[in-house]
């Protein structure tokens, strides 16, 4: 099997044309779980895993289900769902009968259809991970369905359509909110990685975080804040352990003076480098010159080219 598949990188774009019907509703434990699906018209299911990993497999493709995964079945399915390792298996899912129409559309564009999406119109993702507070609301609501379609008052089968209605748009916000993040955390791994390479690009001068703000397009804090979260340490933090990786490396091909070593990286102070050497180092310069013929490996502090 090729483990490459990646089904949550899928939204439908589902237009509603009639009212729905509900074919089930319930929540299950199986052993040996198994159940195939192949483009079945008309035909919604929302199915949260509660415990016990699946298998989804469509061809040789496949991707690990983990509980707490919700999954959207529609009449664009065309997989299996498979226990992993003959794990049982519980699940809480709903199912209707629709009339619809279905598009797929990769996360990277839904944000551009949904400006133009229509009232009667969700975006459901195939696949979301849900935190607590999600996982719990969703399974609470199918079985509140559940409990509503079971009961021998017809009002209380409008009660539960209701909350299938509110369950769709609850997982299309959570499932549009997911992808702002996802958005956001690319955007900030872009700003962090600008800003190494201008500070890589600079190193024999000195640099200031203003100065990298302004190139880059962002405020101060946003950058600092950004940068400590993707990369672990601050920007100063950075620059001086990348100034001190590359004095290292200078020293790989040739003897210099320390003095000669601070200026080539813009630091005026052969006082201040030979502080930061020892504090990146672990032992002073003159230490390191005396006893080390081959450089230490500063393998935290990579320069993001």
């Amino acid at each position: 099997m090729d483990d490459s598949y990646l089904p949550n990188s899928v939204f439908y774009e589902i237009e509603l044309l009639s009212a729905p019907t509900f074919l089930f509703s319930w929540s299950v434990s199986i052993n040996q779980y198994a159940n195939q699906f192949h483009h079945s018209e008309d035909y919604i299911e929302i199915c949260v895993i509660e415990h016990g990993r699946v298998w989804m497999e469509e061809g040789q493709k496949r991707q690990l289900l983990e509980p707490h995964t919700l999954n959207v079945i529609t009449s664009a399915a065309d997989y299996r769902l498979i226990a992993y390792q003959n794990e049982i298996q519980c699940h809480s899912t709903v199912g209707v009968r629709v009339h619809y129409r279905i598009s797929s559309y990769p996360k990277e564009e839904v944000s551009n259809v949904l400006m133009n999406a229509k009232e009667n119109v969700f975006f459901l993702p195939q696949i979301l991970s849900l935190d607590d507070k999600k996982y719990d609301d969703f399974v609470g609501k199918i079985k509140k369905i559940t409990l509503l379609r079971n009961s021998p008052n017809k009002s209380q089968h409008i009660a539960a359509m209701a909350i299938w209605y509110e369950l769709c748009a609850e997982i299309m916000r959570a499932g549009v909110t997911e992808l702002d993040l996802s958005k956001r955390a690319h955007a900030e791994q872009q700003y962090a990685t600008q800003a190494c390479q201008y500070v890589y690009a600079h190193l024999n001068r000195p640099v200031n975080i203003q100065e990298i703000a302004d190139h880059i397009g962002i405020s101060v804090g946003y950058l600092q804040n950004v940068f400590k979260k993707v990369i672990g340490k601050t920007i100063v933090e950075y620059i001086n352990e990348l100034k001190i990786k590359e004095s290292v490396e200078m020293m790989r091909h040739q003897k210099i003076k320390l003095k000669d070593l601070a200026y080539n990286f813009g630091i005026d102070d052969p006082s201040y480098f030979s502080r930061l050497f020892k504090k990146v180092m672990g032992v002073s310069y003159e230490e390191y010159y005396r006893t080390h013929e081959e450089p230490l490996v500063l393998s935290q502090i990579e320069p993001m080219k």
